[in-house]
């Protein structure tokens, strides 16, 4: 059986991480295979893995066949649906999972993701809306080795976002109070009416049912740094607690142990619906339900079999669960435990005869501690052993999922499941019920769980403030094979191979950043949607050139693209930060850039505040006008506009010379500063970011014949309102013989300019999926 499910899920895995899908016809060959295994035994695991494949096959043709048409992006359609989940507002805006009923002929089928700007009712799950909507394609900024929410969207089964066209008439057609998510909803509000004041209602209803909307951006950096994100959102830690407690309860209340059993899967089961039902609560669920009905029958199930059952529930449930970062890191966490603390748990030597206890009181409180102390040693033992086997061989996972690990987890995680389970959990969970009974009671009884919670976000915040996170380079396929391998040889029994050839084989994990040599120069244009982020470097130093826009609380390019891609580079500091001008799209993310890094100087094009400026008390040191030379590379930092230009013509300009080549990036001049170009010596251009993203009020005939270069990056957003680049432009591009690039097509560009010529690597075209099929 162990060797089928493994069959089933390599089977999954390769259909997901497909470049593309194949034809139907030659996918169905599979079947006749599947079937024919299924009656003999000695097929049985080549049965599996067709049957895995097929699944997966079949599931992923599904959801592609949702996604929006091309030839209905951005237009007015009338769809009727209901409202599929919690709705998020942040900055007056409601964002929600709509699920379409009904809709205009040709319109899309199944869920779309909404956004409704300054809506005028409370948005709720199970309402039913007749809404005039605008969508798009579900697509999203792609970067080099980070967060892929377009992949996100599709194992969501999201085939469409867009927004509510507030300038058109909605109707609230009915309400469904019977599900699910509405009774998730009233907890939410529930717990948000008598603890808003308090900085932890995000992280208390995390704990209470997998909701995370109210979590603060300080929140995720705090568990991130410490690097208890698993415990803070429901798990197999809650279910497990939910199940005992059931169990224990039911076993005094309700005669017969199958009745017993019954009573505590279905609780069980409630439990991780209101969660949310994600992954590790399915996972979780299978493998408690699987001892329970064991117990019953008076049989015990091997954890091996417990886990690869759940495994394959999951797959069952979700034949793409493979895409998820929660897949692989909550059954790679439970297969190490087994691996680490069952392969080698030591037989016990034998039991110790006990002395013959002391007469009266002195002795019989001595003999109290001995017994203490004898409980507690194993179980501290057991936990410490428990985190290190998590520690050392999640390394490898954590390097090739999330490309950072928190080096202070170990000791943070020892203190922090106990006092989480034993304490937080079921504080909240009771405090939460007796809010529903009785609120006085309910009320009342809030300060356990908030204590404890501040108690909790204390040592956090204490020990994030030692910085200890760890961040990895990406590793290609052979490596983070290797580098896996190596996690487990060191958590194999003693005697079954040297444990110094994983410890050997984990040096992959160790800083391998691109080295570059003097005057070479390497040139990554973000994917920062509409706006421009610019990271030029070289051997020792890095300028970053502009920040990308930021959008209230909801979103920062800066603190999601710009600063994790700087760590992946192995960058601690910044040495140049250029800002064009103070425009959103270009210096939204300043702040957090200034927090978030160190920085060794700051220019800026003009200080001049108008319409649409970021305001921000970040410290200007000096103008725009600056030259240096690094690792044999030129920079000269410089604008033409006067005090009577516009903003983007007041633009802070880069010129860049390395390798005999020469890069200027260009801000949002307009055709007026291009003009003042002309008397510069800039010819020829070897890479030229599109003035003012592609703006038919740039890259005029005269700058193009001037800079005569050879490649252009535009930097924009997918379908921007802009309608950036013209097709002007782009024919002035072609007609040159331009090398074009777009972010909103290829998402990050990255250059590399050595004496040999140009390295062109597009995200998009390094990562190939079968959710991006045009």
């Amino acid at each position: 059986m162990i060797s089928g499910v493994i069959a089933y899920a390599l089977a999954s895995w390769c259909v997901a991480y497909l470049p593309f899908l194949p034809e139907v016809n030659a996918v169905y060959i599979l079947l006749p295979i599947a079937l024919f295994g299924v009656l003999h035994n000695r097929c049985f695991v080549l049965s599996m893995f067709c049957l895995g494949g097929l699944s997966a096959y079949l599931y992923a043709a599904e959801l592609t066949a949702t996604i929006l048409p091309h030839h209905l992006e951005a237009q007015d359609l009338q769809v009727q649906g209901v409202v599929a989940d919690l709705p998020r507002v942040r900055d007056d805006i409601a964002r929600f999972r709509f699920r379409l009923k009904t809709a205009e002929a040709g319109a899309p089928r199944g869920d779309v993701f909404l956004s409704w700007y300054h809506p005028e009712v409370e948005i709720t799950p199970g309402q039913i809306w007749q809404l005039t909507v605008r969508l798009n394609r579900p697509r999203g900024t792609l970067n080099f080795s980070l967060f892929d929410y377009e992949a996100w969207l599709f194992t969501k089964g999201i085939g469409a976002r867009g927004y509510v066209r507030t300038s058109q008439p909605q109707k609230l057609l009915g309400q469904t109070n019977f599900s699910i998510h509405h009774l998730r909803y009233r907890l939410r509000e529930t717990s948000r009416k008598y603890i808003q004041a308090s900085e932890h209602l995000g992280l208390f209803n995390a704990l209470a049912i997998g909701d995370t909307s109210d979590m603060s951006t300080e929140d995720w950096a705090l568990l991130r740094k410490t690097g208890t994100t698993h415990l803070l959102v429901i798990s197999g830690l809650h279910i497990g607690l939910i199940a005992m407690l059931a169990f224990g309860i039911m076993r005094r209340l309700v005669p017969g142990l199958y009745i017993n059993v019954a009573l505590t899967i279905l609780v069980t089961a409630s439990y991780g619906l209101l969660a949310g039902w994600g992954l590790p609560v399915q996972r979780a669920f299978v493998m408690l339900s699987l001892v329970l009905l064991a117990f019953c029958c008076g049989r015990r199930v091997a954890p091996g079999y417990q886990f690869f059952l759940a495994l394959l529930f999951v797959l069952l449930l979700d034949p793409l669960a493979t895409l998820s970062n929660g897949f692989w890191l909550s059954f790679g966490a439970v297969f190490l435990l087994f691996l680490g603390l069952g392969a080698r748990r030591n037989l016990a030597a034998g039991e110790q005869k006990e002395s013959t206890p002391s007469p009266g009181l002195l002795g019989k409180t001595a003999r109290g501690a001995a017994k203490l102390t004898a409980s507690l040693i194993p179980f501290i033992t057991t936990a410490s052993k428990a985190q290190w086997v998590v520690f050392v061989g999640m390394a490898a996972l954590l390097a090739i999922l999330l490309h950072q690990m928190p080096l202070i987890s170990l000791l943070v995680n020892l203190l922090a499941i106990p006092w989480v389970g034993l304490v937080l959990v079921p504080s909240i969970l009771m405090s939460l019920f007796l809010l529903l009974v009785y609120a006085p009671v309910g009320e009342l009884f809030l300060v356990l769980p908030l204590s404890a919670l501040n108690l909790l976000t204390d040592l956090l915040r204490f020990v994030s403030q030692l910085d200890s996170v760890y961040y990895f380079s990406p590793l290609s396929p052979p490596l983070a094979l290797l580098a896996c391998l190596g996690g487990l040889l060191l958590l194999l029994p003693r005697g079954l191979v040297p444990r110094w050839l994983g410890l050997v084989t984990l040096l992959v994990l160790m800083p391998d950043k691109r080295q570059l040599q003097d005057g070479e120069l390497a040139l990554t244009f973000l994917d920062v949607g509409q706006g421009l982020s610019v990271i030029a470097e070289t051997r020792s130093s890095v300028l970053l050139y502009d920040t990308g826009p930021s959008f209230g609380t909801r979103f920062s390019s800066a603190r999601q693209i710009v600063l994790p891609t700087l760590r992946l580079s192995g960058w601690k500091r910044i040495n140049n930060l250029i800002l064009s001008h103070p425009d959103n799209d270009h210096a939204g993310g300043i702040d957090d850039i200034l927090s978030g890094i160190a920085v060794d100087r700051t220019l800026l094009g003009y200080v001049r505040q108008e319409s649409g400026a970021v305001e921000s008390d970040a410290p200007f040191e000096e103008p725009c006008q600056a030259e240096w030379q690094v690792d044999s590379v030129h920079f000269k930092v410089f604008t033409v506009g006067n005090e009577m230009a516009s903003g983007n013509d007041l633009s802070c300009l880069v010129l860049i010379g390395a390798s005999g080549h020469q890069v200027l990036l260009t801000g949002d001049i307009e055709s007026r500063a291009e003009l003042a170009l002309l008397d510069l010596n800039l010819s020829p251009v070897t890479v030229m970011s599109s003035p003012h993203h592609g703006s038919y009020t740039s890259s005029s005939p005269a700058f193009l014949n001037h800079v005569q270069a050879e490649t252009v990056v535009i930097s924009a957003g997918y379908r921007n309102r802009f309608s950036h680049p013209s097709e002007r432009v782009l024919a002035r591009y072609r007609n040159r013989h331009l090398r074009i690039f777009n972010t909103a097509e290829d998402g990050a560009v990255r250059i590399l300019l050595t004496q040999q010529g140009l390295q062109v690597e597009q995200a998009r075209q390094a990562r190939p999926a079968i959710w991006r099929r045009d």
